[in-house]
Formats: C-alpha cells, structure tokens, sequence
C-alpha cells in the first residue's frame, strides 16, 4: 500500500476548527436544552488520529463521490443538524462539491442523488445498503429502494455466498 505522507498543521487546523464549530453548536443547543429540563449532549471532539484513519479508509478519494481528492473537507454523515454525533464513525473525508451538495440532506438520500448521477458504489453506499434491511419497511421507503441499488446488493450477495 502507498505510504501517506500527511500534513499534520493542516490536519490539526482542520480538526480544530471542527471542534470548535461543534463545540459552539453543543453549548447553544444545550443551553436550549437546560431551560427545557432535557438531557444534555455530551462534547465530542474528533482527534486527528480520527482524521488520518477516515482519509486512509476512504483512500484519498472522497467518500460520497468516490473522486480523487485535490482539497479535502470533512463532513458530518448524519449532520450534526439532525442529531448526528461528531464521532469518527460519523465523519468523512469528501470534496467541497459533495460537503456543499449534501449541506443538511439524509445521508440516503445524497447518496442515491450521487449514485444516480456518477453509477459509482462507494464505501459510505454500501454502508448505507447495510444499514437498510432489504426486508424492511425503513428500506422500503427510504431513497436507497431503485431497482439499480437492489440489484447490486443482490450481486454483493451472491459474491459474498460464492
């Protein structure tokens, strides 16, 4: 495998300025929270082990698109917006076309816009088709039903058996 060779001020800078939107977002929304009697949001932050295992996960290529990347950002799968957690299960490395596309949409939804637009399967697709089961009402509706999607998870399938 090719050794990656990372720019760890850049890294850190990015990751600082995640967790420092999210730390912002935390406090507002807790203090919210508090005047209701809710329970709190606990304060995750990401490191930037998290980062530099997101980027090799995804192999310098953006994670919704599957392009290669020249600039990098990362993005929140479920956003932070519709209860998502900033987690290193919850981020990925993406291009700035894709962090914009995606703003605030269901992480399914963005990815049968992608998939309809490229026919490429990415990792975070496939992810997806995991966590619907086929059987499933949830699967059912949600924007990951095409007939495109459940035949390539029909041939995952068969090659997974095979």
């Amino acid at each position: 495998m090719k050794e990656h060779v990372f720019n760890m001020a850049y890294i850190r800078k990015r990751v600082n300025a995640i967790n420092a939107r999210y730390s912002r977002f935390v406090k507002r929304r807790n203090k919210i929270l508090e005047e209701q009697k809710l329970t709190l949001l606990p304060m995750e932050l990401i490191t930037v082990d998290d980062y530099i295992d997101v980027y090799i996960e995804t192999r310098g290529r953006c994670g919704w698109c599957g392009q290669q990347l020249h600039e990098d950002q990362v993005d929140h799968i479920t956003p932070i917006s519709k209860n998502g957690r900033n987690i290193k299960e919850n981020i990925t490395i993406c291009c700035s076309s894709c962090n914009h596309h995606k703003y605030t949409k269901h992480p399914a939804k963005f990815l049968h816009e992608i998939y309809n637009r490229t026919h490429i399967v990415t990792p975070n697709i496939l992810a997806m088709i995991a966590m619907y089961s086929l059987n499933s009402l949830s699967y059912q509706t949600s924007y990951l039903a095409p007939a495109k999607i459940l035949k390539f998870n029909e041939e995952v399938q068969k090659k997974r058996s095979a």
